[in-house]
């Protein structure tokens, strides 16, 4: 009787642990998919202007019947693949256009991480020997923190390939170090899968992974010099370096240059942060905690920089706004300062090591290479890769604190142990206006109303001569549809900047005489009320779409010149 009432208990227990977890699953998947579903409550369109690349080409691809190659559409890069394969594929089955399908599509891939990421803190926390409740509670907040974290938010609401880059690296990562655990080829088939599809993700992504891959792979050979790690990982490293840069070559991605110009530059970072990974591994707490440290206050130290002067001369300076929205991420940096001997000395550090660092190297390629635009946003991109790593860190350091608490007043390490993950969410939380905030702090707008988007279209399809507009208007035109009518930004800058207005037909919004006019990566410019008036009243009014600071327009001069575009 004894031992059947205790198989009971155990199943009860058990049972009741399982619907826990699913209930915690479900509860970060529905948490992230809500929020990165958000913007429809704007506009049903793809939340950032580079979503009506994908939409473009899947219209097409479902109306060919095919995929079409770079060769034979303006749009299509070998790292669009996988993406835009996804797109159609779903279009097909649900009988919905893509460009409304795009947004639901990224809400779902975008949330996954944070379901990774509860996987790892889980396994971290049996490992130290956690309480079942304490793990629970610590993967539970390592996936709520994931999903609404700004920047983290910023580019996983997007409609990107970039974003199936954020989720393969960590699957990829995570496949291989279990391989070297366990010896299990699953895992490594897995891992070999998902290496073989990265390359028609994201360019970017594929070459952060390469990075990460040899970080990890380098690890392990050192700290167990065994077959698995010197043999395999050797094969699928080497293996994977070769098989993206013949693929890449095949047809170079759009900006490919700014990483690959440089060669010995790479090289250098590479084998940098590489050393690093492993030095802090193995170096002194105090020592591995102030390399961190390091790292981070330079980090923020450029961004506050940058509020001052533009550390990438001719564009945008950081705004107070952005700062201010930042700041609270001091706090997940805090605790990754404290927590990195811990997590980078178990079983897993080797993973979580290699996932925090070696983005490192391509902020280090950006800030070294050469302060240009391309640059600039090399960096803008590759930092977003850090926080993975970087959460799942400062959510378990704040759980360890836990057991460190025994000789601190009763009262005080109850506050803590009960405060400390509420400001986590609470971090999250203030930081998420920096996933939609606008040209009202930086230099990219990503929402396109519905009435831009009809703006776009008409000019597109009805317009039979050149028009110009802001970086915004002409970038939506440029994605969906492409028109050679389409002059670009050059006669707005140039009348913004005090020139004399275009000579021919102009698209127009009535937020450049508040927000400004975009012109990323360059800071936005405005008109002042009068001079935005005063021009309308000069110029023939042909179109006019939206109400408020979101209403366009279109003009003509009154000879029709097209002279200036």
């Amino acid at each position: 009787m004894t031992i059947e009432f205790q198989l009971e208990v155990r199943f009860v227990r058990d049972n009741r642990d399982y619907w826990r977890y699913t209930l915690a699953v479900l509860s970060v998947l529905a948490i992230g998919i809500a929020i990165r579903l958000s913007p429809l409550y704007w506009t049903p369109l793809p939340f950032n202007p580079d979503g009506f690349v994908f939409a473009d080409i899947a219209r097409d691809s479902l109306a060919a019947g095919s995929v079409p190659s770079p060769d034979d559409h303006r749009s299509m890069a070998l790292p669009r693949y996988v993406f835009v394969l996804l797109l159609v594929t779903l279009s097909q089955i649900t009988d919905i256009q893509p460009i409304w399908l795009a947004q639901p599509i990224i809400a779902v891939i975008g949330t996954i991480p944070a379901l990774v990421a509860m996987g790892l803190v889980r396994k971290f926390g049996i490992e130290f020997g956690w309480p079942p409740r304490r793990v629970l509670v610590a993967g539970t907040l390592a996936g709520i923190v994931l999903a609404t974290e700004g920047l983290y938010l910023r580019r996983t609401v997007a409609v990107s390939y970039e974003v199936l880059g954020l989720l393969f690296i960590p699957l990829v990562i995570l496949c291989l170090h279990r391989f070297f655990e366990s010896s299990r080829w699953s895992w490594l088939s897995a891992a070999g899968v998902l290496l073989l599809a990265l390359p028609a993700t994201h360019h970017i992504s594929t070459m952060i992974a390469a990075v990460t891959l040899t970080v990890l792979v380098s690890i392990w050979a050192i700290q167990r010099p065994t077959r698995l790690p010197l043999t395999t990982g050797a094969i699928v490293l080497f293996g994977f370096w070769i098989y993206l840069l013949s693929y890449y070559a095949r047809a170079p991605p759009e900006n490919s240059g700014v990483i690959t110009s440089n060669p010995s530059l790479i090289i250098a970072w590479i084998i940098v942060i590489a050393s690093l990974a492993y030095w802090i591994r193995t170096a002194k707490p105090v020592l591995s905690r102030g390399a961190i440290a390091s790292v981070n206050l330079f980090g923020f130290g450029v961004l506050a920089l940058n509020t001052i002067q533009p550390v990438f001369p001719g564009l945008s300076t950081t705004p107070p706004l952005l700062l201010a929205l930042v700041a609270p991420l001091l706090l997940l940096v805090l605790l990754t300062i404290w927590g990195i001997p811990v997590v980078v000395r178990s079983d897993q550090g080797p993973l979580i090591l290699a996932l925090l660092v070696a983005p490192l190297a391509f902020i280090g390629i950006g800030l070294t290479a050469g302060l240009s635009p391309q640059y600039d946003i090399l960096v803008r991109r590759t930092q977003t890769f850090v926080h993975f790593g970087t959460i799942v860190v400062a959510v378990i350091a704040a759980f360890v604190l836990y057991d460190h608490m025994d000789d601190w007043p009763q009262s005080f390490g109850t506050a803590i142990k009960v405060g400390l993950p509420i400001a986590l969410i609470l971090v999250a939380v203030t930081t998420i206006p920096i996933a939609f905030i606008g040209l009202e702090a930086l230099s990219y707008q990503s929402t396109t109303t519905e009435a831009e988007f009809s703006t776009a279209t008409f000019a597109s399809t009805t317009i039979p001569e050149p028009w110009t507009g802001d970086d915004h208007i002409t970038r939506i035109e440029g994605n969906y549809y492409g028109s050679e009518h389409n002059a670009g930004t050059e006669p707005v800058y140039n009348w913004l900047q005090g020139g004399n207005p275009p000579a021919c037909t102009t698209v127009a919004e009535n937020s450049w005489t508040t927000v400004g006019a975009q012109f990323y990566p360059a800071p936005p410019e405005q008109l002042s009320d009068n001079q935005y008036a005063d021009w309308q009243a000069n110029n023939n009014l042909v179109y006019m779409s939206g109400s408020g600071d979101d209403q366009l327009v279109i003009v003509t001069p009154p000879g029709g010149s097209t002279e200036g575009c």
